[in-house]
């Protein structure tokens, strides 16, 4: 059973309760019934419930899914690209924002996000080590 509270989540993983600020969660992916955490420290918690079911309880704070197979902090995007929908998180993985999410997902930045660098030509980035998912 998965606990939340206004700036944590708690997993059980292994017979153990881990407890997940939601400041150290860069994003979750879907992995069927399952979701995966991605933490700002390298490491990945596994929880048996669904993206919607954790979609729901960070609503309130600044998460948001971009598809249906992510849920991103907004925290912690770097680049956004506006024609092709890339996102760059900052650990420098690429994801794609889906077309049906992209006018909301700049809304919401727009509003209450961090400052993100809008930039047309992302690929003339240099930055070494991008991963990119679907």
């Amino acid at each position: 059973m998965n606990n939340s509270n206004s700036n944590h989540i708690s997993i059980y993983q292994k017979n153990e309760r881990i407890k997940i600020k939601f400041e150290d969660i860069i994003y979750v992916e879907a992995a069927g019934c399952y979701s995966i955490f991605y933490t700002k420290n390298d490491k990945s918690y596994v929880s048996c419930h669904k993206l919607k079911h954790y979609e729901e309880l960070m609503s309130e704070s600044s998460f948001f899914r971009i598809n249906r197979s992510y849920l991103i902090n907004k925290e912690y995007i770097q680049y956004y690209h506006i024609d092709t929908r890339e996102l760059i998180l900052s650990n420098t993985l690429i994801l794609f924002v889906s077309f049906r999410k992209q006018k909301s997902f700049v809304s919401s930045i727009n509003e209450n996000g961090p400052e993100l660098k809008y930039d047309r030509f992302i690929k003339k980035l240099n930055i070494p080590n991008l991963t990119i998912k679907n």
